[in-house]
């Protein structure tokens, strides 16, 4: 569908409203709309609700209040919460407000993350950029594996306000799409010190009902290197890459020779095959040792053909799990996931949970705005694109913006209608700073500190010291 083909009462809402000159916020909106749609809203919340239930605060009220909290600049709940009551569209108490929201069932955040995947899965298409994934792996639908905790709970409830260190509000598991650079799915306990290990069967579900009919591979840290967890990941066909972990026995088969080579870079790795996990010689694994002069990267892994998936991609896709290191970064850097707003177990996994899913749009956003200005994605920065989405979406909000009233605001366009539309708004709008400073590695050393005397030193003089040394150069 050609973007001048859309429904003029959609650019005529955009233009003339509160959303004319902000394409981000429109775009991040459209999107939100595509995936919050009330009615659906509240099919995800009768599916998961268990024993809750909604009568005067629905799951669209609670969307919408957060994301104006998360998606903006405006960093009280409270007040956002007054401003309703004061407008009329609040119906409850201010109490109310906060316990609702406190108590919002763990499967309903988990369902919210799955079901706006699997929507900007389908509105980004081809457009989407993730990681670039080996030739031979490309097979596989890669999936990248690592827990999350939510900490710096504030020390308000009763409980805990006798102790001096951090508060863990909750635990989750985090599953992401490698090659379309989305968070796909999580698996949350209310307890912070659950272990990731007691949560991998959830998201491994979620994962599998996601990707039905294509083959898959799991990359994870040695966190999950055990017997246990590796039949588990080999579940239904799937494959997996992980780390070695030095407690766990591994058995060589001396009737396959052990092979050598070299990485891209020049270093030396050689491979192995036997079985992993004591003496029942259930699995069947191959070895992939990097030699390092500190701390040797040993992998384990299902994929045992070796000619087939060479070890140096093997390594290559393994290093490659750091990018969901730099995702939960940008969690707290853009979204402030640091700063936590409701203190109930339950609260801290939907405030993550709704935050995973804006990252996911400002992934989308960026991928289009890579898309029509024929940049690479991985060179633009999320943060400066996430700084200008705040930005827009603060100016919104100030107008009278709501989530509940997309449905009215924007009239529904279509999967079609709506990649049209993203491609067309992110050709609107282009800043220089959006690309990412160049970093020279590696960095040169600093300097050590010393303490001057009087504790003090004068900017002035220092800068004419450093003068008269560059002079005698």
């Amino acid at each position: 569908m050609d973007s001048r083909q859309l429904d003029q009462r959609t650019v005529t809402a955009v233009v003339d409203g509160c959303l004319a000159g902000k394409p981000l916020a429109e775009g991040c909106l459209l999107m939100c709309r595509e995936m919050w749609d009330p009615e659906e809203l509240d099919r995800i919340y009768e599916e998961n609700r268990g024993r809750s239930y909604q009568r005067k605060l629905t799951l669209p009220f609670l969307v919408d209040t957060m994301l104006k909290v998360l998606g903006s600049e405006a960093k009280s709940l409270w007040g956002l919460v007054q401003d309703a009551g004061d407008r009329g569209e609040l119906d409850a108490s201010y109490q109310a407000v906060y316990g609702k929201l406190g108590r919002v069932p763990v499967a309903v955040s988990e369902a919210l993350v799955r079901h706006s995947a699997d929507v900007l899965e389908e509105v980004g298409g081809d457009v989407l950029e993730g990681s670039e994934i080996p030739e031979s792996l490309s097979e596989f639908e890669v999936t990248l594996f690592d827990g999350k905790t939510n900490k710096r709970v504030p020390h308000r409830p009763k409980a805990v306000r006798g102790y001096l260190g951090q508060v863990l509000g909750s635990r989750l598991l985090v599953a992401f799409d490698l090659r379309r650079g989305l968070v796909r799915a999580i698996a949350a306990s209310e307890d912070g010190h659950e272990g990731e290990t007691n949560l991998l069967p959830r998201a491994l579900d979620q994962v599998r009902e996601q990707t039905v009919g294509r083959r898959r591979l799991h990359v994870v840290d040695r966190g999950f290197c055990d017997s246990v967890q590796f039949r588990r990941f080999r579940a239904e066909g799937d494959h997996v890459v992980m780390r070695y972990r030095r407690t766990i026995k591994f058995e060589r088969d001396e009737g396959v020779s052990v092979r050598e080579g070299q990485t891209g870079d020049g270093r030396r790795y050689w491979e192995e095959w036997g079985w992993l996990g004591g003496a029942e010689r259930e699995l069947y694994v191959r070895r992939i040792v990097l030699a390092k002069e500190k701390d040797p990267v040993v992998l384990v892994t299902s994929l045992l053909d070796a000619n087939r998936y060479p070890a140096e991609d093997l390594v290559s896709l393994y290093k490659q799990r750091w990018t969901i290191e730099t995702v939960f970064q940008h969690l707290s850097l853009v979204f402030d996931l640091k700063e936590v707003i409701l203190c109930t177990p339950r609260g801290t996994v939907f405030q993550a949970a709704l935050t995973m899913v804006l990252y996911n749009v400002l992934h989308v956003l960026k991928c289009f705005i890579a898309s029509r200005w024929q940049v690479p994605a991985r060179e633009l920065s999320v943060r400066t694109i996430g700084e200008e989405l705040r930005e827009q979406m603060s100016e919104w909000r100030r107008a009278g913006g709501s989530v509940r009233r997309l449905q009215e605001d924007l009239p529904a366009l279509g999967r079609e209608g709506l990649r049209a539309r993203l491609s067309e708004l992110m050709g609107m709008q282009w800043k220089s700073r959006w690309i990412k400073q160049s970093t020279k590695y590696p960095r040169p050393p600093r300097p050590r500190r010393v303490y001057p005397p009087g504790g003090a030193v004068s900017l002035y003089r220092e800068l004419k010291a450093l003068r008269e040394v560059r002079k005698r150069r």
